[in-house]
């Protein structure tokens, strides 16, 4: 095991020798500051084009930083190939060969490793090329029988036991996505890097997999990065989750600090089953905050804390399960539903205002509140759960 430290990591596509401040900007990650404890499941995740699979090629030694310094335990490894990095890497396409059969794709990464046995002197020179024996007759190396033990163990922890003797066509996608893993666990690297490695699987393989990988980095210790764009993965497998977004990190933090504490609006958005609401609002000097459908009045503290926003318009978040039904009230907001999604155990309401046009509002109710299509409704706010943040800025206040 060990740790991963990234040290002021700039990473840009545009020619080497035009190093000026303007391609610095472009550059497809900025300023990346981060290190990942020993043994830990750390998740990077972010939408398409964010720079986390790049950030996770970067430490496989896949691409090379512009600027910075990756560290994998005591050795800065800039320089290093990818061979002598001893991380383990899991694609999203599994990279399987598909010339060989599972046991061999398992012991693939063994057989590469460490120096081959060699022949006596007195016989070297003089074997010459024959038939090949059955398998049953020929004499394994204790090099090699070590190896088979080795991928015995591994098909057993990923019950592939009976599939040792297939090649990689003859597996579906759920039994692939195991053999790539097999394959990364079977050499015991240091860190193991995951690119997107359930993304090719339907939801209910997805699931099942998901707890399996958490399970197995447990029994194992190992210190992980997973790359995803799905934050129900990240919130679910996490020991700590890095929210990027346009080549930076937005927030550092475990699942539901990023949840109940988001950095910044984007972050807030991103994280959770379903999108937060947002609803810009107005500031009074009294402290209250006024929509033309509903005010809201703030805590002292809070109030205290924005007395240089007062008479400015600034953006109020609220969560979809912290909207409840209420009665007519001028705190309570208005709104007509416009869709309605039933999941069995709750009721997924999409709303809007009458008047001013604003983005629809997402609303969980128990599914034994029966609400329909262009039904008026009044929502309360949970005080205690309500988000501000900076128009501009996207900061929170």
């Amino acid at each position: 095991m060990a740790i991963v430290v990234l040290e002021n990591i700039y990473k840009r596509f545009s020619p080497e020798n035009t190093p000026s401040e303007t391609d610095r900007d472009r550059a497809v990650l900025r300023n990346i500051n981060l290190t990942v404890r020993d043994g830990e499941f750390m998740v990077f995740v972010g939408p398409s084009g964010c720079g986390k699979s790049t950030l996770l090629r970067l430490i496989a030694g896949l691409e090379t930083p512009t600027a910075g310094k990756i560290w994998i335990g005591d050795r800065l490894v800039n320089d290093y190939p990818p061979k002598n990095r001893d991380v383990a890497m899991v694609f999203q396409n599994y990279a399987l060969y598909p010339h060989i059969k599972v046991y061999d794709n398992l012991a693939f990464g063994l057989r590469r490793t460490g120096q081959p046995e060699k022949l006596p002197q007195r016989l070297a020179g003089t074997i010459k090329r024959s038939l090949p024996f059955p398998n049953s007759f020929r004499n394994q190396s204790s090099r090699e029988r070590s190896i088979a033990l080795r991928v015995q163990q591994i098909a057993e922890m990923l019950q592939i036991e009976p599939l040792l003797d297939r090649f990689p066509k003859q597996l579906s996608g759920g039994q692939k996505q195991r053999v790539a893993l097999g394959r990364a666990m079977a050499r015991n690297p240091q860190v193991f890097l995951m690119d997107e490695p359930l993304s090719n699987l339907d939801a209910r393989l997805r699931t099942e997999m998901r707890s399996q990988i958490v399970d197995l980095q447990r029994q194992l210790g190992t210190t992980t990065i997973y790359v995803t764009h799905d934050q129900t993965e990240a919130m679910t497998m996490g020991t700590r989750i890095a929210v990027l977004n346009g080549g930076q990190i937005q927030q550092i933090d475990s699942p539901m600090v990023l949840y109940n504490s988001p950095a910044n609006r984007f972050v807030a958005e991103f994280i959770g089953s379903s999108p937060m609401n947002f609803i810009t609002v107005k500031l009074s000097k009294s402290g209250e905050l006024i929509h033309p459908h509903f005010r809201l009045s703030l805590s002292q503290e809070t109030i205290a804390n924005l007395t240089n926003l007062a008479d400015q318009s600034i953006v109020l978040g609220v969560r979809s399960e912290h909207l409840t039904l209420a009665e007519p009230s001028p705190n309570h907001l208005n709104v007509r539903v416009e869709r309605v999604e039933s999941l069995g155990h709750e009721t997924l309401l999409f709303a809007r205002f009458t008047h001013p046009p604003e983005d629809g509002l997402q609303v969980r109710i128990p599914a034994a509140i029966d609400v329909s299509l262009g039904d008026k409704i009044n929502l309360a706010i949970a005080h205690e759960k309500v988000h501000l943040f900076h128009p501009q800025t996207g900061d929170r206040l």
